[in-house]
């Protein structure tokens, strides 16, 4: 199905800015379908194709058929890249509520580091992973070598993309949750919900009020990994590196967005953990410049304005 630009008034469906594009449904036997279609007029084939006329691939063959196309695209995208750095990945809420997208999503990293391996150039990827991988840690502040505590599919399926990504040599980056504006403004996760609840003039119900996250402003990560790619020679090939802005208490971040909370303390929170990221500090000199409370005040402003 193409859409963007004036393809049709259904392309807002797709794309807010209007941007042209492609996306794979299925795939039809064509050698079969053109017999079936010649001499044929518009309208009948219209018809022969709304009532199951096409032979549609299986998914067996589909699967093929797209891992191969997405090797293919692979190979052209890093023949001559000095870093890759693999981004695409199923938002947390959708991971929750569609395990398999967060399964296609290994699989596809897992495809894309073959293709890597294969060429020797598997040191070139590096993965933005996440700390909701370290779970329940209410006692202490972890570091890269405290144990791991899966407690979502999001957190389960990016782990397993660790570990292909370092046993190809590449280099993990353990992101805090990301705060902050976008062209395509998110809300589901804590802070940004917070702002718009904020923003809406709601009262936020707060589970276990103590439980900790680790924040980062949008602009920490864009400058934390600009400096990943610049200074990979100063990054342990297969090496794991935690990245963070600030960490706070649930209600502290609902207090920087402004938002009226109401406590529910007695419910546990499957995520609670504050994270040490010196390592990457020292490796790379990095440190964040952005106030995480600045972050959510821009968030709300922009829900304040419809966005």
């Amino acid at each position: 199905e193409v859409y963007g630009g004036r393809v049709g008034a259904a392309a807002k469906r797709y794309a807010t800015n209007c941007a042209t594009g492609f996306r794979v449904f299925d795939i039809a036997e064509l050698d079969y379908s053109f017999d079936m279609c010649r001499g044929k007029n518009k309208e009948q084939i219209a018809a022969w194709r709304d009532n199951d006329g096409p032979r549609w691939m299986d998914d067996e063959r589909l699967s093929v058929v797209r891992d191969c196309a997405f090797t293919r695209v692979c190979e052209r995208a890093i023949a001559d890249a000095d870093c890759v750095l693999h981004l695409a990945y199923p938002r947390l809420d959708v991971c929750e509520a569609h395990p398999y997208r967060g399964a296609r999503a290994v699989g596809d990293a897992r495809a894309l580091i073959r293709d890597m391996e294969t060429r020797g150039v598997g040191a070139r990827l590096i993965f933005p992973s996440t700390c909701s991988t370290y779970g329940a840690s209410p006692d202490r502040t972890v570091t890269e070598e405290d144990a791991l505590d899966l407690c979502s599919v999001y957190a389960r399926t990016k782990h397993e993309c660790e570990d292909v990504v370092r046993a190809a040599g590449g280099v993990v980056l353990r992101l805090a949750t990301v705060v902050g504006t976008s062209p395509i403004q998110r809300y589901d996760t804590f802070a940004n919900g917070a702002a718009l609840s904020a923003a809406r003039g709601e009262t936020m119900k707060v589970y276990n009020p103590s439980a900790r996250r680790a924040l980062i402003d949008i602009g920490d990560v864009c400058d934390a990994l600009v400096v990943a790619i610049r200074q990979r020679h100063r990054l342990a090939d297969g090496g794991v590196y935690n990245v963070v802005g600030e960490n706070r208490t649930k209600l502290e971040i609902v207090e920087a967005a402004g938002c009226a909370a109401e406590g529910v303390p007695d419910v546990g929170d499957p995520r609670d953990y504050a994270v040490n990221d010196n390592r990457f500090r020292e490796a790379t000199g990095w440190a964040p410049r952005r106030r995480c409370a600045d972050s959510i005040g821009a968030v709300r402003r922009a829900a304040e304005l419809g966005a």
